[in-house]
């Protein structure tokens, strides 16, 4: 069982990067549970779970505080059994000790990558979704 936090300070592109992922699962033949879809708005923090090979994988771009992160991690992992989570989070603080709680999980963090301007970011963000795709297309 394993969780992969994206980590990064606020506002440097995580939700962006996780979005792009989703929409990568969806490009590569990740099958949705679209019961367990929950979009809180057109541009905004959301998540899902996928299945692929049997696998469940859930996906949540909100990681903002402790609160937001445990909340989302009981909905991926008790509710919804997710074996592989991948997650935003902050750097340090309440988020990560809320990622450290699930120690029956192999964590592993990847830290986003910020860049000067709207285009290279553009470029980091999918650049890092990538990170994340490829690693998580190893685990399944």
């Amino acid at each position: 069982m394993n969780i992969i936090a994206l980590k990064g300070a606020s506002r440097r592109g995580k939700t962006t990067t996780i979005r792009l992922l989703y929409k990568m699962l969806e490009a590569n033949h990740y099958a949705i549970d679209t019961t367990s879809f929950r979009e809180e708005k057109e541009r905004g923090d959301f998540r899902a779970v996928f299945k692929k090979n049997g696998t469940l994988i859930g996906i949540v771009s909100s990681g903002d505080s402790r609160e937001i992160v445990e909340s989302n991690f009981r909905y991926l992992i008790e509710k919804n059994k997710c074996s592989i989570c991948i997650c935003a989070c902050r750097t340090s603080g309440g988020t990560i000790e809320a990622i450290e709680k699930f120690t029956q999980y192999d964590i592993e963090y990847i830290s986003k990558s910020v860049k000067e301007g709207t285009e290279q970011q553009s470029k980091a963000n999918q650049q890092d979704a990538q990170i994340l795709f490829n690693r998580l297309q190893e685990l399944v």
